[in-house]
């Protein structure tokens, strides 16, 4: 007779195998985990997780030396978007955490305004937390957008050019009265632009490597228009590699905030 137990472990099992035949079928080297669902805190399915991704870790060591396994995790461990996961047992089973610092306004409580996608003093907030929390700085890699988002603007003050602040139509998410799932609206409406620019990006690459992370990220790489013929725009792409030198070491241009556009 079996329990529960001995069928989590059996599925587990299961998986990871399969999970293993592809990375070989199509010669990976490693697996990155990217789970997102809110877990209350002291939730069994946290260590259900945590459970996982050392099985995973040990099975594609083992079976794929230098092998890499990733979790993605929250720009910061203390709650986000309701996740309350085992963060030092997901640090100790995994080789590295990837630190989603981006759609931070995933969650908006304050004021239902349209803002910067990856401010910089969040970022610095969140990073200083994973290490305050004792995960080690040799296990984070701090993701930052290459993309950005595009709100309508509800406030008719705003359409009349009376203010620069851009109120949101409330769209809630986990809890939140409001949340950046009211970027994208229609094209004819007025809307304002917020996106990273090669200087901010290069500004929190430096931060990154000035508290001695293990490395760096991006997310998304296909929202660069690598196609572009006119200077300006092989120009911005360009500089978007380019930013990545804040964090290898090599010399690096000016730093500014990130942009803010407003389209009609």
């Amino acid at each position: 007779m079996t329990g529960p137990s001995s069928r989590h472990a059996a599925a587990r099992t299961a998986w990871v195998a399969a999970q293993l035949e592809k990375a070989r079928l199509l010669h990976l080297d490693g697996i990155n985990f990217d789970l997102e669902d809110p877990i209350p805190p002291g939730h069994p399915l946290a260590r259900n997780y945590t459970a996982l991704v050392a099985v995973t870790a040990s099975a594609f060591h083992a079976a794929i030396p230098g092998s890499q396994v990733s979790v993605d995790v929250p720009w910061s461990p203390f709650g986000i978007d309701g996740r309350s996961y085992d963060w030092h047992g997901l640090a100790s089973a995994a080789d590295l955490l990837f630190v989603m610092a981006y759609d931070m306004q995933s969650q908006i409580w304050g004021s239902c305004v349209a803002s910067a996608n990856s401010p910089a003093a969040l970022v610095l907030r969140g990073a200083q937390q994973w290490l305050e929390l004792g995960i080690p700085a040799d296990k984070l890699i701090l993701g930052l957008p290459w993309y950005g988002y595009r709100y309508p603007c509800a406030n008719p003050a705003f359409a009349a050019g009376q203010e620069q602040l851009c109120a949101l139509p409330p769209t809630p998410f986990q809890g939140a009265p409001c949340s950046d799932a009211a970027g994208d609206p229609p094209a004819s409406r007025r809307f304002q632009v917020w996106f990273d620019s090669p200087q901010s990006l290069e500004a929190k690459y430096a931060l990154a490597a000035r508290l001695g992370l293990r490395g760096v990220g991006v997310w998304h790489l296909d929202c660069v228009d690598y196609r572009c013929s006119d200077a300006a725009c092989r120009g911005e792409t360009e500089g978007m590699w380019a930013a990545l030198r804040a964090f290898t070491g090599a010399a690096a241009g000016s730093r500014q905030p990130a942009k803010q556009q407003t389209r009609l």
